[in-house]
């Protein structure tokens, strides 16, 4: 049986597996990031694109 810190040491190895390294920067690709606030790609394309600055595309996807 898991306990909760393994499954949130689970999340984090998960989320660290998608982030890549671009000439010497760490990136996501948005496919993952959309699959990370369960929306579909395209809205996630949309919503980055009408933000203003990140915390407005966190604040457009939590709850």
């Amino acid at each position: 049986m898991k306990t909760e810190n393994e499954g949130v040491k689970l999340a984090e190895e998960v989320i660290i597996s998608k982030i890549y390294n671009v000439r010497g920067k760490p990136v996501m690709i948005a496919q993952d990031l959309a699959e990370l606030y369960q929306v579909d790609t395209i809205n996630y394309i949309r919503e980055f694109k009408s933000a203003k600055d990140l915390e407005n595309i966190s604040n457009a996807f939590s709850g």
